[in-house]
């Protein structure tokens, strides 16, 4: 009866075996993961204990050094590099509604009297750079500025080259500037400041062509001076540099006065801070041989506009003063001169 049910229903026949071959197929993937995750399991254990060992580990490495003793942190003034101090003050506080208008003076005097103007007839004070030749070559200038309730900082007495930006992007101190060579540029210029003037120059410097780097800027703290740049950007729009300082309208980086208030003003109106803190780069003569590309034209509408959107003009050292920064640490003995007059290997 058996064989004629089978030979009755072949279908069911080869149901029944098919059935049978993917239950056993089941069964045997069923004990391969049984076995894959006992292993795992075994694994896994092994990684917490070996976890566990590592944070215990690191846990004790952080009390062993918690508890070893060390010497306080270093804040001489004068010949070390006070880390208390940026390196460079680029920026003032952002929660103060506050701006720096600055200008280097090196080479050309041939828009100073157009500015100074400008700046007394809006009672700004502004922070003018000034190199040693132009402080000897334009004394009675300088005597204005100073008379006139302007901040004043050093500009190197050459106006050298301090790294190889200009030659390959990069800011590698270049092989003729040493810590002796930047202590005579500033030393020499501040002397010239103070025959012309009568006065100590503020602690303050800014490199020749904006280029310094770490090194260089240590050197000038050991010096006595901090230096100060100006707010840069990724793009020349983002930045405060107004390029006053590029005459050729074919050059990329060319940009009409126009350009450069519209830039400043539409930033200043950005939220949340615009450009509270910031520090405005401009210079004091100009090689635009046509007039009404020369940017120091619209200085007083740049004023008017920022004033009428809020913002204070403050000079670079009450900016930084209100910032944090105490240029108080910039003071050195005369141990510390006589030291700084030796040159260093």
């Amino acid at each position: 009866m058996a064989f004629a049910s089978c030979a009755l229903f072949p279908c069911a026949l080869r149901w029944g075996r098919a059935e049978a071959a993917r239950s056993n197929s089941l069964s045997q993937r069923q004990a391969l993961l049984e076995r894959a995750l006992s292993n795992r399991t075994l694994e896994n254990r092994d990684l917490a204990t070996e976890l566990r060992r590592l944070k215990d580990s690191t846990l004790a490495a952080i009390d062993a050094w918690r508890s070893t003793p060390r010497p306080p942190r270093a804040v001489m003034t004068g010949l070390l590099f006070d880390s208390r101090l940026p390196a460079s003050f680029d920026n003032g506080d952002r929660r103060l509604k506050t701006v720096a208008l600055t200008f280097d003076a090196d080479a050309h005097a041939n828009a100073a009297e157009e500015i100074l103007d400008t700046l007394a007839s809006r009672g700004v004070h502004a922070t003018i750079f000034l190199g040693g030749q132009f402080i000897l070559r334009h004394p009675e200038l300088v005597r204005k500025i100073v008379a006139q309730g302007h901040d004043v900082g050093n500009h190197l007495y050459s106006h050298p080259h301090l790294t190889s930006w200009e030659q390959d992007g990069l800011s590698t101190t270049l092989p003729s500037v040493s810590r002796a060579t930047l202590f005579a540029e500033l030393g020499r210029t501040e002397r010239a400041f103070g025959t012309v003037t009568g006065r100590e120059m503020p602690p303050i410097w800014r490199a020749p062509y904006g280029e310094r780097n770490r090194q260089v800027c240590v050197w000038g703290q050991e010096a006595g001076y901090l230096h100060v740049g100006w707010r840069q950007g990724r793009t020349w729009r983002q930045g405060l540099d107004s390029n006053d300082w590029v005459p050729d309208e074919n050059d990329p980086r060319y940009h009409s006065p126009e350009e450069v208030l519209r830039k400043i003003i539409e930033a200043a109106q950005q939220q949340p801070a615009g450009i509270s803190g910031g520090i405005i780069l401009m210079h004091l003569g100009t090689l635009r041989p046509r007039r009404s590309q020369q940017v120091h034209l619209v200085l007083g509408r740049l004023i008017d506009h920022l004033r009428g959107l809020g913002y204070e003009f403050v000079t670079v050292t009450r900016m930084a003063q209100e910032s944090g920064v105490d240029l108080t640490l910039l003071r050195r003995t005369d141990q510390a001169v006589s030291q700084a007059a030796t040159p260093q290997k």
